[in-house]
């Protein structure tokens, strides 16, 4: 993967969506070994992330406000082209942390027109890879584009547990409504009024 230099990528790191380069407000930043967890808000959707850098990428993992059992993990970089035209290609992957099991999912990678951000979302099922990346030591990576050579990229989890689960408290926190009007406004119905005995003889 080709790349700007590394102090370029961690410029963009904090104002990049999970899927797109989409311009977010970051907060709440605090480092962790050679992780980090911050909160993100993009409009109404708010959520926390924990991520590591390493030569040219961004690995994150992003917990949405509502619904923080959900995780979504992307790998960001920066490419040395602008892109003249929006482009999404599957691939399959896969990831392993240290010698666990693989996980075998397919990779949406994303790039945007006039942009050199180059976006890979992974989907599928990767119940349990968020325990491992507590307490394992790497992350590996395996991307298959479509016609090309295969793509390998690890990251270390130093640091990965504190982060991880600072982004998680983060995410809760932000799940529970700041303003007192929002207690009231989904309530349940109003009782009917109780029928007296006698009618249901």
């Amino acid at each position: 993967m080709n790349s700007k230099s590394l102090y370029l990528l961690l410029a963009f790191f904090c104002i990049v969506e999970s899927a797109l380069a989409l311009d977010t407000n970051a907060s709440e930043f605090m480092q962790s070994g050679s992780w980090a967890s911050q909160v993100n808000e993009l409009g109404t959707l708010r959520f926390a992330r924990a991520f590591t850098t390493e030569d040219d990428a961004v690995f994150a993992v992003d917990s949405v406000a509502g619904n923080c059992d959900q995780y979504k993990i992307s790998v960001l970089g920066i490419m040395d082209e602008v892109y003249a035209e929006d482009q999404n290609v599957s691939a399959m992957a896969k990831i392993r942390v240290d010698s666990n099991a693989v996980f075998h999912l397919t990779a949406l990678i994303q790039m945007e027109r006039g942009d050199s951000l180059l976006a890979i979302e992974f989907m599928g099922d990767y119940s349990g890879l968020y325990e491992q990346l507590m307490t394992g030591t790497r992350v590996r990576m395996e991307l298959a584009p479509p016609g090309e050579e295969k793509i390998y990229g690890g990251f270390d989890l130093n640091g990965s547990a504190g982060a991880l689960r600072r982004a998680d408290t983060l995410c809760r926190r932000l799940s529970v409504p700041s303003d007192d009007r929002s207690f009231f406004s989904n309530q349940p119905p109003a009782r009917a009024p109780q029928k007296p005995d006698a009618s249901f003889f």
